[in-house]
Order: structure tokens, then C-alpha cells, then sequence
């Protein structure tokens, strides 16, 4: 069916010329002055000569008419800066170019990335602290996290099971939390959970079922319907960012058995993309993972070393097409703490600069990319200060250090003295800092 044509909108009529203002005679020296001329009707020169009423009132309606042209200009000027993105001011006791400062452009898309540019000023401690997502210990106004985020401007927190009683006492943390970090006039963080259903939630009376369950019959409007309650629920506790879906592929006696939506890699594209559409719908920052898809380790990084045997063929079909199909829209993405045999035998992807250049160059990801926890990543021998310096290396821009709070001292410890002594550059910190913050302001964490 045709749709009907729109009548074309009548012409606007022309507005009349205005006639020229008549030259006046010229004086000679020999002359005096020119009479005014008598009537409408007087001629000098071969030229009317108006009355000198008239002039004015035409050369008054010709200035009009120019301020107006005038106006009309400045505001179409106007109109175009104002689309464009403004410059972020300095923040007290920094200056952009100074040394004890990280400055980077950054803007805000989808994914927490566009184009355009955005500068970003902070004291250099401060940035190095914005890398970070720390747990902690305690429930209540009791809890040493709150003296932890007075003292540093940590970028997120992070909720586990042992920090939850029931939705009312998690509400007042959360909202005690941010009292602290107001107080200390530090940036919104991130407050974190991970809620991707049955064993993988922290919340076991919140939504949503189990990704096996949503995966039964591949029906999108399940995934995104779950995404959206699960999202609601966690914001009504003060939580802003989900470690979930899970983009794991299921394999028979593998980990993501129990975790993904199904062992069909269309299925899992499909739901993942669903569920994220959810989670943004609802203004939760949701977060898929584990990169590259650890579904068929044997066990769970967080309990021993997990190994994933897969070519790199094999990922590529599979288990990599559910991140492929979402690097556009995941605001953040997760890294796996396993091993994979065909990236880096021996350091866990969360380490590994082979397997974050698959993601950030090979899959042409621009958001954020947020470590697996280093706790559990740890390398034999190496110390949780020089595993986070690693990560950064390799290309993390978040490090999550689960709740031990002298390691997380070491690892800021050890990021801010590479930094300092030039082993990790300025330049790269500020751009992970950028990232971060350009992704609180597109879910209205930060200004």
C-alpha cells in the first residue's frame, strides 16, 4: 500500500525591494551648502532627491532589516557549537598540563565511546584509583570499605554474596557508599554485582532465572524481559553495573554447562544481544564476559587453574561469535581468568596481551575492558602488585581485586609507582580513565 502524497506547502511571496536611497549632490569647494531639496519632485544632478523624512525612514528599515539578517546568523552560529561536545573544566589543585595529572580525550557512545572528544583532567593518584573495582568485607556502617573510599577514589566497588543480608540492608550500604564518596568529593563509582542467574548470582531471591532456563526455546523477548526485571531489581539496591549475561557457550561437562544460554553459538548471539539491549533499556550498565568464552574449561578459574584446549579455529567458530556480535553495544566487557592454549599457554587471558589485542584490535572493541579478578589470576610466583601492572600492560583499563584490602593497597601502590618511574605511560592510563569516565557519564554517574 502506497502512502498518500503529502501536498507541497505554498511559496512564500517575495518581499519587496527596497528603492535606493538617492545620492545626494556633491559639494564643491566653491559651492555653499546645497539647498534641501523643495519637493519629492526637485531634481540635482539628473537624480529625485527624497525628502529628508523619507531617507531616514528608509535608511532605519534597511538597518532593521540587517540586524535581523544579523541575528538570524548568530543563531544559526550558535545552534552549531552547541552540538558539539564540550570541554570538561579542570578539577581543583590540577591543571591539565601538569605532570601530577592524567589528561585524555574521550566521548561517549553506545559503548562508552565515539569520535568526538572529551578532555579529562585528574590528579594522577586519582586516576590510578579510578582503574580500580575493589570488594570488601562487611555489610553495614561497620564495614572498613567506607574509610577506604573517604581516603581514595576507587572506581567501583564490588558486591559479593558476603556482603548481603536482604534487599533493605543492601539498599543502606549502597546508599552509605555514596554518602562516603560525596563526602570525600570523589567521583560516583561504580557499584557492581554479578547477577546472571541461579549459581551465578550474588542476589539468590533476585531476578533472573538461570541462562539454561531463559536459553529453552531461543526466544529473544525472554532474555531481553529478564534483563529488564533483573536490571530493575538491582538499581531499586543501588546497583549500576552487572557482571552478566554470561556469553559462555555450553559444553558437555564444562563449565558454561550450567551458565549459558545454550551450546548453539546463534542461540547465544542472539540471547546476549537481547539481554543487553534489556540492561540498557533500563540504565544498568551491563557487562558480558568472560572473554574469549571459557564454557569449556573443566573448572572454574576462581577455584584452581582452568584451561580452555581450543584452537583458535575453534573459538573463532564458536565461542568468540557472541562477543563478535555485541562489540558495538557492550558498554564494558570481562575478561577470563583461564588459560587458553591457542592465545597464551601460560598466562590467563585477564594478562595476556595476545588475548586483549583479539578483542581491542581483532574484534575491534572500544569500550572498556575489565580484568577478571586478579586474586584468582594471580601467576605463579608474581605478586598481585606486578599482575595488576601486567594487566595494564596487556590492555585492561579495570582491574577488579576481590575483598582483600592489603592487596588492593599493594596493586594501587604498585600501578602509581610504574607509572611514576615511566613503566607504564601516563598516556595509556589517562585513556583508560577516559573510557571510564566517559562510560559514568552516559549512564549519568558523573557530569
Amino acid at each position: 500500500m502506497s502512502l498518500p502524497r503529502l501536498p507541497r506547502l505554498p511559496r512564500l511571496p517575495r518581499l519587496p525591494r527596497l528603492p535606493r536611497l538617492p545620492r545626494l549632490p556633491r559639494r564643491s569647494g566653491s559651492e555653499g551648502p546645497a539647498p534641501p531639496p523643495a519637493s519629492t519632485e526637485s531634481r540635482s544632478e539628473g537624480r529625485v532627491v527624497l525628502p529628508f523624512g523619507l531617507r531616514r525612514r528608509l535608511l532605519a528599515a534597511q538597518l532593521v532589516i540587517a540586524l535581523l539578517a544579523g541575528a538570524g546568523l548568530a543563531l544559526l552560529l550558535h545552534s552549531g557549537h552547541s552540538n558539539r561536545p564540550a570541554r570538561a573544566p579542570a578539577r581543583a589543585g590540577t591543571s591539565p598540563g601538569s605532570p601530577s595529572s592524567a589528561s585524555a580525550g574521550a566521548g561517549a557512545g553506545a559503548n562508552g565511546t565515539s569520535n568526538s572528544q572529551r578532555t579529562v583532567t585528574l590528579p594522577l593518584d586519582r586516576a590510578v584509583a579510578q582503574l580500580f573495582l575493589i570488594g570488601f568485607a562487611g555489610t553495614d556502617a561497620r564495614s572498613p570499605l567506607l574509610a577506604s573510599l573517604h581516603a581514595r577514589d576507587w572506581g567501583g566497588v564490588v558486591i559479593d554474596p558476603s556482603n548481603f543480608v536482604d534487599a533493605h540492608q543492601l539498599s543502606a550500604l549502597t546508599g552509605l557508599v555514596e554518602r562516603s564518596v560525596a563526602q570525600a568529593r570523589h567521583t560516583s563509582p561504580f557499584v557492581v554485582a554479578r547477577q546472571a542467574g541461579g549459581s551465578a548470582s550474588t542476589f539468590p531471591n533476585l531476578p533472573p532465572v538461570p541462562q539454561p532456563q531463559q536459553g529453552t526455546g531461543g526466544r529473544s523477548a525472554v532474555a531481553q524481559s529478564q534483563a529488564i526485571a533483573t536490571a530493575r531489581a538491582l538499581a531499586r539496591v543501588g546497583v549500576n553495573m552487572n557482571l552478566a549475561p554470561n556469553a559462555d557457550l555450553a559444553y558437555e561437562g564444562g563449565l558454561g554447562a550450567d551458565r549459558a544460554f545454550s551450546s548453539d553459538p546463534a542461540v547465544v548471539v542472539k540471547l546476549t544481544a537481547s539481554a543487553l539491549r534489556g540492561y540498557r533499556m533500563t540504565r544498568v550498565i551491563s557487562v558480558p564476559g568472560p572473554f574469549p568464552g571459557e564454557g569449556a574449561a573443566a573448572q572454574d578459574p576462581a577455584y584452581g587453574v582452568a584451561s580452555v584446549g581450543l584452537s583458535l579455529a575453534q573459538l573463532q567458530a564458536r565461542d568468540l561469535r557472541p562477543f563478535a556480535a555485541v562489540v558495538g553495544q557492550a558498554p564494558a566487557i570481562q575478561l577470563s581468568d583461564a588459560l587458553f592454549t591457542a592465545l597464551d599457554p601460560v598466562t590467563p587471558a585477564t594478562l595476556s596481551a595476545p588475548a586483549i589485542a583479539l578483542l581491542r584490535h581483532g574484534l575491534g572493541y572500544r569500550g572498556v575492558i575489565v580484568s577478571g579478578d586478579l586474586q584468582a589470576a594471580s601467576a605463579a610466583g608474581a605478586s598481585i602488585g606486578q599482575d595488576a601492572v601486567d594487566a595494564l600492560r596487556a590492555g585492561a583499563d579495570m582491574l577488579y581485586i576481590s575483598g582483600d584490602a592489603a592487596a588492593q593497597d599493594a596493586a594501587f601502590r604498585a600501578v602509581l609507582s610504574a607509572v611514576q618511574s615511566g613503566q607504564l605511560s601516563e598516556r595509556q592510563i589517562a585513556q583508560s580513565v577516559a573510557r571510564e569516565l566517559a562510560l559514568k557519564r552516559v549512564y549519568r554517574l558523573v557530569r
